[in-house]
């Protein structure tokens, strides 16, 4: 059998990622990210499960298994479930998508390094360029974008993530002009199960879309993406019957909440206020400030519907074909690393206490194409299809904390 993609993140040492502008403004570093990001969108990229269509695929649709887990099922395991592998409304939210950043941050930083390898039989590159691009590969991390900054509600989306196309450093100072990688994802091909369909509304054309639309304008082959109405949302909020694509302001207003937990609890709580924290859908007993505390998961779906519109951001079964996904959760996971430190003690372990003081483990309410809905969940339960090595997937244990002696530590 063909052995497991095992995720292991970037190597090479911890370094910070950076906020999009601050990459933007190291011009190596910055070359190599989006030529790696153009690279492992291509056709038959190899290897496969580190090809954006497969790590896309993860998320959400076509609900089959992830080529990184060939020892994974070949079925989805709950089909009257969630049929993508992501948990939503869970106690895993925050872990396993930190393990998904660990794939996608591997995927661009080693083909970073395979650019910088071709850069040095290069000619025309001197010793002190060929050092300044092995040091960019080396520090290069997934960058995020930071929607929570006062500033998204007036200037809106960056235009990095506009632009058609971009100009980047080649070697010997040479200039590369690439098709803009992180505006949009072609598909290749478009995945099974996409449909078209109004929804709240909005009309989708999923199946015919061959590439990936924030704000689409309209359907069929001349649909764009509407940037200013994607704006006009971050600054003014827009609701189309049930959808809330709310403002910036209000989603900061929320983040606020989120950094409202008290500072130090009783031991039978530290796990209920995890609870609070991780999801939209808490299992334990509400805390006795449950009013005045907040999930990082709804600022987190407001920015997903706000970014997406009538787009693959708004919606599960696509949105993690999106390059803008991944900025948006390396945000997320920004968040929680704050909330981390300010919170260390504060985790799912092996479940909640009820008023009678008996521990309840969590459970899986939607299931996913790897579990059932109903599975218990724990600190050490599976983050499928992420394999640490060829016997195990990674767990909420192993990702846990910034803390000394939390975790593993891994990431970035």
């Amino acid at each position: 059998m063909t052995s497991s993609y095992i995720v292991n993140g970037a190597g090479n040492g911890t370094y910070p990622r950076l906020e999009i502008a601050n990459l933007m403004q190291d011009e190596y570093q910055f070359s190599l990210f989006m030529q790696a990001m153009s690279r492992i969108q291509s056709q038959d990229y190899q290897p496969k499960p580190a090809s954006w269509q497969e790590i896309g695929g993860i998320h959400g649709l076509p609900y089959t298994r992830w080529s990184g887990d060939p020892q994974g099922p070949d079925d989805d395991q709950d089909p009257q479930g969630w049929g993508g592998y992501c948990y939503h409304a869970s106690v895993l939210f925050p872990p396993w998508h930190r393990v998904l950043l660990l794939l996608v941050e591997q995927a661009v930083c080693t083909e970073a390094r395979n650019i910088v390898s071709a850069i040095g039989q290069n000619s025309n590159v001197g010793a002190d360029e060929q050092a300044q691009w092995n040091d960019a590969a080396t520090k290069l991390r997934f960058p995020y974008w930071d929607w929570s900054a006062t500033s998204v509600q007036t200037t809106g989306l960056p235009a990095i993530f506009e632009t058609p196309s971009v100009d980047v450093r080649g070697p010997g100072g040479t200039k590369i002009t690439l098709d803009n990688p992180i505006r949009t994802y072609n598909f290749n091909p478009i995945p099974d199960g996409a449909t078209n369909e109004d929804i709240a509304g909005m009309q989708v054309n999923f199946q015919d879309w061959t590439r990936t639309y924030r704000w689409a304008t309209n359907q069929g082959d001349q649909t764009d993406d509407n940037v200013q109405e994607l704006n006009k949302a971050l600054e003014d909020g827009v609701d189309i019957q049930d959808v809330d694509f709310t403002s910036d302001a209000k989603i900061r207003q929320k983040l606020g909440r989120i950094f409202s937990f008290p500072q130090s609890a009783p031991q039978e709580l530290w796990s209920t206020y995890w609870d609070y924290f991780s999801n939209t859908s808490p299992q334990s007993a509400a805390p006795p400030d449950a009013a005045t505390i907040a999930p990082i998961e709804e600022p987190h779906n407001w920015v997903h519907l706000t970014i997406g519109g009538d787009g693959d951001m708004a919606f599960n079964d696509l949105a993690g074909f999106d390059p803008i996904f991944y900025f948006h959760h390396c945000n997320v996971d920004r968040l929680y690393a704050l909330w981390e430190y300010v919170y260390p003690d504060y985790w799912l372990g092996q479940g909640y206490y009820d008023d009678s003081g008996n521990l309840v483990q969590y459970v899986d309410p939607a299931g996913t194409y790897q579990e059932v809905a109903g599975t218990p969940l724990t600190e050490s339960s599976p983050l499928a299809p992420f394999r640490k090595s060829d016997s195990e997937y990674w767990t909420s244990a192993d990702v846990r904390g910034l803390q000394p002696g939390q975790g593993r530590n891994k990431c970035a």
